[in-house]
């Protein structure tokens, strides 16, 4: 699944650490997430059976049980919406970064993404080439 969204790293602030909104949402976001649906370009996509696993900060894309590469994220937890910029490292787009924003509620995460080189999207829609990622966490 080429579109999915490869890793996750924090961004620093100026707050005391324990307290940036950056470190509290990289906390929640810890974990195994399952993916429940995808959307691409207003289509569902069906059939991907993939997970997003996210330690530390670093997330790691498992598609059909077999892990993908891993990329590096900057979380905005601060912003609303709550965005973040992934810093792809390797592949076509190596060196390229794909902007979106997220949503969290419960064990229930919500990203939409756009590809390399186009602006953040402010809803969540996966209209024009964007993206969004269902998924709930299982750990």
């Amino acid at each position: 699944m080429h579109f999915m969204i490869p890793a996750l790293a924090a961004l620093l602030s100026a707050q005391e650490p324990g307290n940036r909104p950056e470190t509290v949402a990289r906390g929640k976001l810890q974990g195994t997430w399952k993916l429940v649906k995808a959307e691409h370009d207003g289509r569902e996509v069906r059939g991907v059976d993939a997970k997003l696993i996210i330690r530390g900060q670093t997330l790691t894309v498992v598609e059909n049980k077999k892990p993908g590469e891993s990329d590096e994220i900057v979380l905005r937890s601060d912003k609303s919406p709550k965005y973040f910029d992934v810093k792809v490292r390797s592949g076509v787009n190596a060196g390229k970064t794909c902007l979106g924003i997220y949503e969290i509620q419960g064990n229930c995460l919500k990203l939409c993404q756009t590809q390399a080189g186009r602006d953040r999207p402010t809803v969540f829609s996966s209209e024009n080439q964007n993206n969004i990622l269902f998924l709930e966490k299982e750990e």
